[in-house]
């Protein structure tokens, strides 16, 4: 007997959205082309059923083909642990209208102290040379600074089930922001090399 395979495409249920404080730099949408930063994208859920939660955990920025940084906070090991009530979890680096990058914890490593995470993909999962933030020496900082980032807890993906497995099949859209602000205070922090290893 034959049975058709159904596949149903879903959004990830949003878990809530971080909306800047008063005081905080402003945040814009990111007009014209997407920029190069990739979003960390988190969903939990059952092999049976339809249900996911997650969302966008935050950013990370490629400084080399294979190797992007991110936020301890943003991914860690904790990450790959289910939300309760699930049974499954899946981490993406996600981009507009490119494949979706999945991530697994013996790609990353932590430096809890520096509030750091690097990801360390294999040459499958180079990116090109235009998603690459190059790497200066320490200048001076301006009083005027830009970021680019993605509001967190946002969805963008599409997300497919596939028998006990979610899969994204693609990335249309996603919430990016421009932040514009000004430097009140920095700290200087000693990065090796050895750091991003």
């Amino acid at each position: 007997m034959n049975t058709k395979r159904v596949l149903c495409s879903l959004f990830v249920v949003i878990l809530g959205v971080s909306l800047p404080q008063k005081g905080t730099a402003a945040a814009l949408p990111l007009g014209g082309a997407p920029g190069k930063a990739f979003a960390v994208f988190v969903t939990s859920y059952n092999a049976e059923g339809l249900a996911a939660v997650g969302g966008v955990a935050g950013t990370a920025f490629f400084v080399s083909p294979t190797k992007a940084i991110t936020a301890f906070h943003v991914l860690q090991d904790k990450s790959f642990r289910p939300a309760p009530g699930f049974q499954r979890v899946r981490v993406w680096l996600v981009h507009e209208n490119y494949p979706a990058i999945e991530l697994k914890p013996e790609q990353l490593s932590y430096k809890s102290e520096m509030d750091s995470s690097v990801i360390n993909l294999d040459h499958r999962s180079a990116v090109p040379a235009k998603y690459i933030f190059a790497m200066n020496s320490v200048t001076a900082i301006s009083n005027h600074v830009e970021s680019e980032g993605f509001m967190a807890n946002s969805t963008g993906p599409i997300l497919e089930k596939r028998g006990a497995d979610l899969v994204i099949i693609s990335v249309p859209k996603l919430v990016r922001m421009k932040l514009n602000g000004t430097v009140l205070q920095h700290s200087q922090i000693d990065l090796r090399s050895s750091d991003l290893n």
